[in-house]
């Protein structure tokens, strides 16, 4: 969306079409659940019409985090 924070990251909005594709592969085809916390959606000015179908909003990303460990995933924080 234009308002998003990355609207301006011409590298970023040229790869786009590609990341899209190989993302929704990832959910398709490998059965990633990709997770994405509502919470911080105001913050990044985005709405629910922002985000990929494939995509599931979760209310908040630590109750979010908490479920899934307690499903047995592990988490592993990236860092920049």
């Amino acid at each position: 969306p234009q308002h998003s924070p990355f609207s301006s990251d011409k590298k970023l909005i040229e790869a786009h079409p590609t990341l899209e594709k190989r993302i929704y592969a990832m959910s398709d085809t490998y059965e990633v659940t990709f997770l994405m916390c509502q919470a911080a959606m105001p913050k990044n000015k985005l709405e629910p019409k922002d985000i990929y179908d494939f995509v599931t909003l979760i209310p908040n990303s630590t109750i979010g985090l908490i479920d899934k460990q307690n499903e047995g995933f592990a988490y592993i924080p990236i860092g920049d």
